[in-house]
Order: C-alpha cells, then sequence, then structure tokens
C-alpha cells in the first residue's frame, strides 16, 4: 500500500481503541477512557431475512426428479442464493473493517471462542450470521496493509468488571447486568479546606433481590415414575 495510506509510526502507549462484538449490538468501538468511537446497532441479518426464500428453493430442489435438466436449474437457483447472502454479508464487513482500520492504527479484540457459540442451539444461527470470525481476519491483514497495530485480548479478561479510570476490578457480575458502576468519593482533606481527590470505591450495581421459594420447608417430593394402584403392583403390573 502507498505510504500516503499507511498509518505514521506510533511507539507511545496510548490510542488504543478496544472494539467488542456483539449480537444486538454488532460493534461497540471505545476509548481507554471509556469515550465511545464506533457503535454499529443495526446490521443485515443476511441469513436471517433470506432464510423464507432459502427454504422455498430448498423444497423446489428436493421436488424435482434426480438426474433432470430442471433439478439442476433448481439446485443452481439455490446456490446463486447462497451467493447472495454471502456477498450481502461480505460488504457489511467490509464496511466496518475499514471505518474502523482508517480512523485507527490501534485496535483490541477480544478472542472469542466461536465455535463454542455454535453449539448452543439457541444461538448458533445468529452467531454463524454475524461471521465475527470473518471481521477479525479482515481486520487483521488491514491493519498490516496499513502499518497499524492489532492486539488479541484473553478471553478471560474481565474487560466488563474492569473500571477505565482506576482499573479497579468488581466482585462477580450476572449475565444480565452488563454494566460495571464505579463510585467516586471526595475524602482527601489539605489544611483548612477540603481539596477534591477522586477515589475509586469499586462497587457495582447492586443484583436483584431474588424472590421468596417456590415449594415451602414442609414440602415433600414426589418420587418419579408412575404411581400404580395396589392391586396392579407386582406381578400383575403390565409391561
Amino acid at each position: 500500500m502507498h505510504d500516503a495510506r499507511r498509518h505514521p509510526p506510533n511507539t507511545g502507549v496510548a490510542g488504543w481503541v478496544g472494539v467488542d462484538r456483539g449480537l444486538s449490538t454488532f460493534v461497540a468501538a471505545a476509548r481507554a477512557d471509556g469515550t465511545p468511537v464506533l457503535r454499529v446497532d443495526g446490521w443485515p441479518r443476511p441469513a436471517q431475512a433470506a432464510v423464507a426464500r432459502q427454504r422455498r428453493l430448498s423444497r423446489k430442489v428436493t421436488g424435482k426428479q434426480r438426474g433432470s435438466n430442471n433439478r439442476a436449474k433448481a439446485a443452481a437457483r439455490l446456490g446463486r442464493h447462497h451467493v447472495r447472502v454471502a456477498a450481502i454479508r461480505r460488504g457489511f464487513l467490509h464496511q466496518v473493517s475499514n471505518q474502523l482500520v482508517n480512523t485507527h492504527d490501534r485496535l483490541a479484540i477480544e478472542t472469542l471462542t466461536i465455535t463454542g457459540m455454535l453449539g448452543n442451539r439457541r444461538l448458533a444461527s445468529a452467531v454463524a450470521d454475524a461471521a465475527w470470525g470473518e471481521l477479525a481476519r479482515q481486520l487483521a491483514y488491514k491493519q498490516q496493509w496499513r502499518g497499524g497495530q492489532l492486539a488479541l485480548v484473553d478471553r478471560w479478561y474481565p474487560s466488563t468488571k474492569t473500571c477505565s479510570a482506576c482499573r479497579t476490578v468488581a466482585p462477580a457480575m450476572p449475565l444480565h447486568q452488563r454494566t460495571f458502576t464505579c463510585h467516586v468519593r471526595i475524602s482527601r482533606r489539605s489544611g483548612p479546606q477540603r481539596r477534591s481527590q477522586p477515589r475509586c470505591l469499586g462497587r457495582a450495581a447492586p443484583r436483584p433481590v431474588p424472590g421468596p421459594p417456590r415449594r415451602g420447608p414442609g414440602h415433600q417430593r414426589r418420587p418419579r415414575g408412575r404411581l400404580w394402584p395396589a392391586h396392579m403392583r407386582g406381578r400383575n403390573r403390565p409391561r
């Protein structure tokens, strides 16, 4: 790539931008101090949008006689449909990666276990449609073209529970709580006047109080299996 399109050399420690990938919000990028730089909420979801047409074309393929010209034409139409879905997804990923690489020379992304996420039957289709691995691949080679840097953050790093200002790590947080609230208190006294000195207490938002138990203390658990009447137990029980 031409030198005019490459990033200038950066030897400092500042300027890093963290990129978080998700499903409701496809990409959320922010600086180390918490300043957001990019947020992509409405992404196309090409496979989900075209699932009805894909099923219709698949039924037409199976309805044609094997080895016939009509079956070959129906299979070709189904193949063109898959190519179109892949092209829409690839074009969107190029737009997002170009917007990140062109404006920031230092990017940090998390190493996600995409293969393990595909094992969840409720999230597999959405995770596959997002193509997080392809986005990471594009960011890697485009940063190399432009002379930028791309850092891979460990998947176990507590980024959600860490304060961006004082690096305080909060205790364990439930999955539905994705925001860490770090309180600041003015407590330093110098001479007759108080001066403001921020001090982080590292407290997260309060957890929801669990409701009452469904079963009382004297509840007896019903044994599993089907209970037969007394005259049908033993040898006379139907098999």
